[in-house]
């Protein structure tokens, strides 16, 4: 009960303190695993990425199998890479996809470690692996135009042309452009005055489309 009070407090108060100390005082608690993922959370979120693996570590360790221990193997390798830790990074998301192959998060892990394969230049490893997620749906749009770009980039990479044509012309595919409407001037020689007010774009063409530059913090940039 007394942890469950701490970690209730904790996000009560939007701290982490309060868990950080009922975890310690409850190391053999089932909830014990919980309170150090709340922890890690707040730590991540203020981008101390050192902290929060510590943390991530410990929950993850003392996490039966399941979803929190895949959510703090998924959080720990993502702490790693935001620390440029690639290799230790890879080795987390690696386990996950392993021992969680049929988890909410399996999708994500797959990318993650085709992303640590391409920032440590290993294009021939990550070529298939980007390619293994076109068979499984990814949780962020972003996500889902990176396996493509990256993917092609690595098959650009092997001199696999063909297969970086495809995997980059999907991307045009997947991106809505918002054409540029100018209006015609009177020397250009454009449709009448008329011809303009009558003709309006689809509603396909007047939303606008996502910004690719507002990501969440759990997605890797370009």
């Amino acid at each position: 009960m007394g942890l469950q009070v701490g970690a209730r407090r904790c996000q009560e108060s939007g701290g982490h303190r309060g868990v950080r100390r009922t975890g310690g005082k409850y190391p053999d608690s089932p909830l014990a695993a919980e309170a150090n993922f709340h922890v890690g959370e707040s730590q991540y979120e203020k981008a101390a990425y050192d902290d929060a693996a510590k943390a991530y570590s410990v929950a993850k360790q003392k996490s039966q199998p399941g979803e929190l221990r895949e959510k703090a193997t998924y959080k720990l390798g993502w702490s790693l890479f935001q620390n440029k830790k690639y290799e230790e990074a890879l080795a987390q998301f690696s386990e996950q996809a392993t021992d969680q192959p049929q988890g909410p998060l399996a999708a994500d892990a797959l990318f993650m470690k085709a992303e640590c394969l391409f920032r440590l230049n290993k294009f021939q490893d990550a070529l298939p692996v980007y390619l293994a997620t076109q068979d499984v749906k990814l949780a962020s749009p972003v996500s889902q135009i990176l396996a493509l770009l990256h993917g092609g980039q690595c098959a650009l990479q092997a001199e696999k042309w063909d297969q970086a044509i495809a995997l980059l012309s999907q991307i045009r595919k997947n991106i809505r452009i918002r054409p540029i409407c100018r209006k015609p001037t009177a020397n250009s020689g454009g449709p009448s005055k008329t011809l303009v007010k009558k003709r309006r774009p689809c509603k396909t063409m007047r939303r606008r489309p996502p910004c690719p530059a507002a990501k969440s913090a759990h997605e890797p940039a370009l």
